[in-house]
């Protein structure tokens, strides 16, 4: 179980708002942990993602799509660390 005040404070009041259920809470609690910073795990969860047709991975978190914000993860990871477009 994600402790709620913890993820606030990680977070942020005003997109903890959209974290309903627990395993919403869960995987943002997952996303910021992999970050490992706050400010850059708010600024992907936020941001338009190409994986998810620019959507928010927030979005799609708050829409239980789970398994496109995974792959929107891996695919982060593949362009940010492992050869990118030209890779």
């Amino acid at each position: 179980m994600t402790d709620e005040s913890e993820l606030d404070t990680r977070l942020g009041h005003s997109l903890m708002y959209f974290c309903r259920s627990e395993k919403q809470r869960k995987k943002v609690q997952e996303i910021l942990d992999y970050f490992g910073d706050d400010d850059l795990a708010r600024a992907w969860l936020i941001g338009m993602n190409p994986t998810l047709h620019d959507d928010a991975p927030l979005l799609a978190i708050c829409r239980n799509q789970f398994d496109e914000v995974d792959q929107a993860l891996k695919d982060h990871d593949r362009f940010a660390f492992g050869g990118g477009i030209f890779g």
